[in-house]
């Protein structure tokens, strides 16, 4: 079974939905980070944000902090990225 990008199936399939689309950075990358700090091994999370930064700041992060960026796209002004912990 494929990852449902539906909000109320992502606890049924080891994901996290963040919605940092009203945070500017660093708050939204702090968001993100926190969420995978918690989230289990091989979790997926998926996030969207407005913030333009964002572009750069969150493949730097899953660089640095060894997380795979498995999607990232830009849609209407707002930016989502696909990430396995």
């Amino acid at each position: 079974m494929g990852l449902n990008l539906e909000n109320k199936h992502f606890s049924e399939q080891n994901a996290i939905y963040v919605d940092v689309k009203s945070e500017k950075c660093p708050d939204n990358v702090s968001i993100v980070m926190g969420h995978l700090r918690k989230a289990k091994p091989k979790s997926i999370v998926l996030v969207e944000a407005t913030d333009q930064n964002t572009q750069k700041d969150i493949p730097a992060m899953c660089s640095a902090l060894d997380y795979t960026l498995i999607a990232q796209l830009e849609s209407e002004s707002i930016f989502s990225f696909l990430i396995e912990k």
